[in-house]
C-alpha cells in the first residue's frame, strides 16, 4: 500500500504543486488503521474530495478501506510542524505532539526521487 500512496503522491504533485508534508500513520487507538495526514500551501475546501477521489482510483477497496481519517493541515500546524522534526522516514512505536505513532511513514518532503 505504500508504494500506491507514493504513486498517488507524485499524481498529487504533478496535479498540484509542491507539499510541505505527506505521511501515512497508524496512530492511537487505530492500530490496525492508516491515518492521511497532507499538509501544501495550495490546500483548500475541495482538497478532501480530490485525494478521496485519487484513493478510489487507485487503491482497492479492502486498501481504500483500511484509510480511517484523512488530515488536512496548514504547515504552521502544531502535528505539521512535530512531523517535519522527526528525523526518519519510517516511524515505529514513537509519540509525536501527543500521538502514538505505532506505525508510520513521512512520504514527503525528501522522497521525491524514490516516488
Amino acid at each position: 500500500m505504500v508504494d500506491k500512496l507514493k504513486k498517488i503522491l507524485a499524481i498529487v504533485k504533478n496535479d498540484m504543486g509542491s507539499i510541505t508534508l505527506f505521511a501515512i500513520m497508524k496512530m492511537d487507538e487505530y492500530t490496525d488503521k492508516w491515518s492521511v495526514i497532507l499538509s501544501a500551501s495550495w490546500v483548500d475546501k475541495d482538497t478532501f474530495g480530490y485525494l478521496y477521489k485519487l484513493f478510489n482510483e487507485h487503491l482497492t477497496k479492502e486498501e481504500a478501506s483500511s484509510i480511517a481519517r484523512i488530515g488536512i493541515f496548514s504547515k504552521e500546524s502544531r502535528e505539521v510542524q512535530s512531523l517535519l522534526k522527526v528525523n526518519a522516514k519510517y516511524i515505529v512505536n514513537t509519540k509525536v505532539n501527543g500521538f502514538m505513532i505505532h506505525e508510520g511513514y513521512i512520504l514527503a518532503p525528501g522522497l521525491k526521487e524514490n516516488v
